[in-house]
């Protein structure tokens, strides 16, 4: 009884089970579509999730695009006005270049004058300096010469019956410190050792000597230490050739302290043509120098006397007049020589026959003494 009731119930169970499995799959059947759908649905947010995520992407790069076109409009604005700028200036600066091209060759035109005028009144006060202070060779005497007659040795200073009393030699150096003073104004060249110009008792000075004692040192023997009286007469020669540097002139030997006073002369009076006149003033414009004292226009200067005015009509006449009488007075030598010497030495000059032609300063001598010996 119980064995066939358990079958019973297993059947009945088993029939349950199938039935049900008939059923659910029915029902599966009949609502695919529904089953499909859903599945459909979720694939479908994950798609818009993804989506929605390449949307904020995208929409943030336009973002930044937009941005970035904003700053090149911006930036080439900013350009253009420059650019507008720039060419209004360029303009501006192409109409001041074209006015100042206009004016430059009148501008360079008076430059070459005022330059041509320059050099004549150097060539003009150099001629009355060579005048004033005339340095002549010494008869049988190679490469020796007087200035304003004094005998001077070329670095030579022994005490032999030939050599110059120790006041002459002062007094020489003196004239020679007061052309070398007055030539570096005039040459507008500054003197590596400046002079101190007192006559017979003339110093010189170099700033950065290494020798015991004062840094001046004298251009006079009597009374001082023999090795500082050299070294003065060398620191002057070497200003010497300082001013031949200046005018593109080379010096051999800077022993020959009167030798070379004489070539640096001879290229700074140099040059074609007539000599201007002088200014109206007479020495007005020559006043002042070294610590500021001045010089009146009738004044006397080294025992020189000054005073010529030159008016109007009477520039060159007056000029040329005036460097007769000055010879007349500085060399106490009659004054139809004096004109003839003078003649003599612009005629030289103007045949063309300068320093720059020679090319050692022994040809120069050797011509000058050679003029001097002919009376050409």
């Amino acid at each position: 009884m119980r064995l066939s009731t358990l079958d019973d119930c297993i059947q009945d169970a088993l029939a349950t089970r199938e039935k049900l499995t008939t059923e659910i799959s029915s029902i599966l059947t009949a609502h695919s579509a529904a089953r499909s759908l859903v599945r459909r649905v979720a694939e479908a947010q994950d798609s818009l999730a993804a989506t929605r995520t390449a949307c904020a992407t995208q929409r943030r790069r336009l973002d930044n695009a937009l941005r970035k076109r904003d700053d090149l409009q911006r930036a080439i604005a900013t350009r253009r006005t420059l650019i507008a700028r720039g060419r209004a200036a360029q303009e501006s600066d192409l109409r001041d270049l074209e006015a100042g091209r206009s004016t430059l060759a009148q501008r360079q035109t008076e430059l070459d004058n005022l330059a041509a005028q320059t050099a004549g009144q150097r060539r003009r006060v150099c001629m009355d300096l060579s005048a004033i202070f005339p340095i002549e060779p010494i008869p049988n005497r190679p490469l020796l010469f007087t200035i304003r007659g004094l005998a001077l040795p070329n670095s030579h200073f022994d005490d032999g019956a030939d050599a110059p009393a120790e006041p002459v030699m002062a007094a020489a150096f003196g004239h020679v410190a007061q052309v070398v003073e007055l030539l570096s104004v005039y040459l507008a060249t500054p003197l590596p050792y400046p002079v101190t110009v007192r006559g017979s008792t003339s110093t010189i000075r170099d700033a950065v000597a290494m020798t015991a004692g004062p840094r001046s040192y004298p251009l006079f023997s009597r009374g001082v230490v023999r090795f500082r009286f050299e070294y003065g007469v060398f620191l002057l020669n070497k200003d010497i050739e300082v001013l031949a540097s200046s005018l593109g002139a080379r010096i051999l030997d800077i022993r020959h302290t009167l030798a070379n006073l004489k070539y640096v002369l001879y290229v700074a009076t140099a040059g074609d043509g007539e000599l201007p006149a002088r200014k109206a003033g007479g020495v007005k414009g020559l006043l002042t120098h070294g610590n500021g004292r001045a010089v009146s226009q009738t004044g006397n200067a080294g025992g020189v006397e000054f005073g010529a005015k030159a008016t109007n009509g009477e520039g060159s006449a007056a000029g040329s007049s005036r460097v007769d009488e000055l010879s007349v007075k500085a060399n106490g030598i009659p004054y139809r020589e004096a004109k003839s010497q003078r003649d003599a030495g612009n005629k030289w000059k103007s045949a063309g026959k300068d320093s720059a032609a020679y090319g050692t300063l022994q040809e120069a001598l050797a011509m000058q003494m050679g003029r001097v010996a002919d009376g050409t």
